[in-house]
């Protein structure tokens, strides 16, 4: 309304015509169709004249590697907003309508019914639960998003119900058709057990061939935050870091994208779903527009971070192997036991036998043996337990915090995020205080805030 006020004043100013007040006169309403209008028709003109794709990133060759899908909740839309009688100019273009997505998760729920919450371990995730008193009031509930790891967008959707699995694999399913093989999600290790399922319950079903291939061609991709509050054999089978090609992708990708987005809530929320339609359609449309102008700058920058990085993770791996007595040949042997004591775990869950098994250096390299220092040993006697509840305190406050990024549209359900990372916060400074003067560990808060814990340094405390 600003941008329409000063514009009216400069008409004024020019001498074009002004209301019988002498106030300059800008329909706001036709203003806007006016802009909708001339964007569309920019849009017709890239797309059908100069065969451009919009929805396309030029840096991801074939095969493309890695591409990552989450949901914003923030780009609402109210029940009560008026419902229009004009139809989007932009339609499917860029946001995949509601039609398709609708018929697509009708034929999964014909084949596997919706559950409630799913879990990882002690962690309870909301992507598996579909409906919500929350959503009560909305019409559409949030923005279903993916993008590469140049954070160009692909895909986006509408979300009428919570997040679910019905609508990630609408998402996998159209990124595995454009050839992404690494497939990033928050909760990949249950996604991969419904998938598995899916598979096996639709065997007579049109997909099914299409389901077992994806499968099969596309791997899961653990993020490297979000995994920190998954279990220690989830972050084994599905750590994004090990993944071969994976480079430095964080599976934080569509997260920074979205910082971006979130700031158009204020005004979709209150739109028709025509005209939301297309004021996010030209916001994602000017996204990558942004990220395609600027992707040379950005690669070669890169580049250069990579190759900067690149000695100085060798540094820090020399300095991690010399501590532990280890070659970069043992490393193989090392991720291979981390794998199959995942795998025994998994085979036995409940087993005490592996929760007090005692893991070390010798049974994962089979040829290293490395004597514990007094300083090591004084190190042991603090309890496990101590070591747990700090984890878990890390865990919390990084799960109140992404939350209160992601869900915090009011005043009101941020500070209910924000007191319960204040909690875990005070909770965890006394709890450093009891470990720092019982043990030879000195925990700060900059160790706390980043979760780089120092017995995490050492093989042995993966099982305790």
């Amino acid at each position: 309304m600003k941008y329409i006020e000063v514009s009216g004043k400069m008409s004024s100013e020019d001498g074009r015509v002004c209301d019988e007040f002498g106030n300059p006169v800008i329909n706001p309403i036709m203003f806007r169709t006016a802009a909708t209008q001339f964007s569309y028709i920019q849009h017709k003109i890239d797309v059908e004249v100069k065969q451009e794709e919009k929805m396309r990133c030029k840096a991801c060759v074939s095969p493309c590697m890695y591409c990552h899908f989450d949901v914003i909740f923030k780009l609402y839309r109210f029940k009560s907003a008026r419902s229009g009688h004009f139809k989007s100019l932009y339609e499917d273009a860029v946001i995949v309508s509601d039609a398709k997505m609708n018929k697509y998760v009708e034929k999964i729920n014909k084949l596997k019914p919706q559950k409630g919450f799913d879990n990882c371990g002690n962690s309870t995730y909301k992507a598996g639960k579909e409906n919500t008193s929350r959503h009560r009031t909305q019409d559409e509930t949030g923005l279903g998003s993916a993008c590469c790891r140049h954070g160009v967008v692909l895909v986006t959707a509408n979300l009428k119900t919570g997040e679910n699995y019905r609508v990630v694999n609408f998402f996998q399913h159209f990124l595995w058709t454009l050839g992404y093989v690494y497939f990033c999600y928050d909760v990949i290790c249950n996604y991969e057990k419904f998938l598995k399922d899916l598979v096996k319950v639709s065997e007579q079903h049109e997909l099914h061939e299409e389901w077992l291939r994806m499968s099969q061609e596309m791997t899961g991709f653990l993020s490297v935050l979000h995994g920190k509050t998954h279990t220690w054999d989830c972050q084994v089978d599905n750590n994004g870091r090990w993944r071969e090609w994976a480079c430095a992708s964080l599976g934080e990708e569509q997260e920074q994208v979205f910082s971006r987005f979130a700031r158009y809530g204020l005004v979709t929320k209150h739109m028709s779903p025509a005209s939301r339609n297309d004021h996010l359609s030209e916001m994602v449309e000017y996204h990558n527009k942004e990220k395609d102008d600027g992707m040379d700058y950005a690669l070669v920058k890169r580049a250069k971070k990579a190759n900067f990085k690149q000695a100085e993770t060798e540094k820090k791996l020399a300095r991690l192997l010399s501590k532990r007595g280890l070659t970069e040949e043992d490393l193989p042997g090392v991720l291979s036991k981390l794998q199959d004591l995942s795998n025994q775990k998994k085979r036995n869950e409940g087993d005490s036998d592996i929760k007090n098994s005692q893991l070390s250096v010798v049974t994962l390299t089979e040829e290293k043996k490395v004597d514990d220092s007094p300083e090591e040993k004084k190190e042991k006697k603090i309890p496990n337990s101590f070591k747990a509840d700090l984890e878990g305190l890390y865990m919390t406050a990084a799960w109140a915090r992404k939350m209160m990024n992601k869900y915090g549209d009011t005043t009101a359900e941020r500070d209910k995020f924000r007191f319960k990372m204040q909690e875990a916060n005070a909770k965890a400074a006394a709890l450093m205080t009891l470990i720092n003067n019982q043990s030879t560990y000195q925990i700060t808060k900059e160790m706390f805030s980043t979760g780089a814990f120092p017995w995490n340094e050492t093989v042995e405390s993966i099982l305790s």
